[in-house]
């Protein structure tokens, strides 16, 4: 969970819903669901600053709200399900479920953002997300030791995922907790190209909203059902709303 000034950070862009005309497909002006009772999202990321498209922002959806409390706080928060990458232009889309939800952007060298719309087939649309740039004295959380386990598997089998992550002290800070800029529990996992986002669970109990330990992070999943070669990154952000530089590790389903 973030303080409110989280919020100054970004816009969101709800553009309208899918116009599939897949059996069940339905009209509600303009914003159709789909069969499956999902809405496509469209979005576009931009620098703050200067209006530059920030093409590469990975956009993760908090299905049913926004900052919602987890209900078994030594285990990861279950609610972060989605993600999506945004293009070279700036321009994401995404399939989210009906009703409430709420979307957080990961971008090297920038605040992570967040918007949450109460209802995603009835919210109004906005032209972009626009993301501030970090400060030069802002010092990262950081992320290192990205692993799958095993890196090469089946479709559909289980795999292990582990990270090492560290807050951020900053220059205040003499080792102890004062003058540190910690955890928030969104350590995420996402592969963009199938859409999956998953929190890590943390290595001993977080307090939403306060911290969240240093320490190994770690998840288990279910490889993709097709063969192929996906990419899998991690991100990090503090309750200060700094982000850590994103990493990445590769996973081979045969």
């Amino acid at each position: 969970m973030k303080s409110v000034t989280c919020f100054a950070v970004i816009g969101f862009a709800l553009l309208g819903c899918s116009t599939s005309s897949s059996p069940g497909a339905t009209s509600d002006g303009g914003r159709g669901q789909d069969a499956g009772g999902t809405y496509t999202v469209r979005g576009t990321v931009t620098d703050k600053d200067t209006a530059k498209p920030l093409g590469g922002t990975i956009v993760i959806v908090e299905v049913g709200g926004l900052y919602q409390p987890n209900p078994v706080p030594a285990e990861a928060n279950p609610f972060y399900k989605i993600s999506a990458l945004a293009a070279a232009d700036g321009t994401f889309s995404v399939d989210i479920p009906a009703g409430a939800a709420s979307f957080h952007t990961f971008q090297n060298g920038y605040y992570y953002g967040v918007l949450g719309l109460k209802d995603v087939a009835t919210a109004p649309p906005v032209a972009e997300v626009k993301v501030k740039p970090l400060l030069p004295l802002d010092v990262k959380p950081t992320a290192k030791n990205l692993v799958l386990t095993p890196a090469t598997v089946a479709a559909g089998a289980q795999v292990a995922m582990s990270v090492d992550v560290t807050h951020a002290p900053n220059a205040a800070d003499a080792g102890a907790d004062a003058g540190t800029d910690p955890l928030s529990e969104e350590v995420i996992a996402a592969e963009t190209t199938t859409n999956w986002a998953t929190i890590l669970k943390p290595p001993s109990f977080a307090q939403q909203g306060v911290s969240s330990p240093d320490g190994t992070y770690t998840t288990k999943f279910t490889a993709p059902s097709k063969p192929g070669t996906y990419t899998y990154s991690l991100l990090v952000s503090s309750e200060g709303c700094i982000t850590s530089d994103r990493i990445t590790a590769t996973l081979t389903v045969q």
